[in-house]
């Protein structure tokens, strides 16, 4: 009798058929099993990646902030010691002012008054 396609291997073909079926399809399991791996590790370093770039953006934001912060509390350092230097300068005049008030005080006479 002619063997048929279609029909089942007999004997010792048969069961080492089976079993190359078998470790074929255990093989396409693991396969199947490292290609779902590294698709969750390339999602994985993109997740990463963009941290990293979004981190950067906002360290270099964080840096201009600070720099312009800094320019800020120079100007505000400057603006105090002028405004400490006008002071100054404005205690002098009414000291000044206050002293020449009462030397015209005394050169109008004003201590005759004490004197008697």
């Amino acid at each position: 009798m002619v063997p048929n396609v279609n029909d089942p291997p007999s004997g010792d073909i048969g069961h080492r058929l089976d079993r190359l079926d078998n470790h074929v399809t255990r093989q396409g399991e693991m396969i199947s099993s490292i290609i779902k791996e590294a698709v969750n590790v390339e999602l994985r370093v993109r997740t990463l990646e963009t941290y990293a770039q979004t981190r950067a953006v906002t360290e270099a934001r964080e840096d201009e902030r600070d720099k312009a912060l800094m320019v800020q509390l120079g100007r505000m350092e400057k603006d105090i010691e002028s405004i400490k230097g006008l002071g100054s300068k404005a205690l002098w005049v009414v000291g000044s002012a206050v002293l020449l008030a009462f030397v015209t005080f005394i050169l109008n006479g004003g201590l005759k008054g004490l004197a008697a």
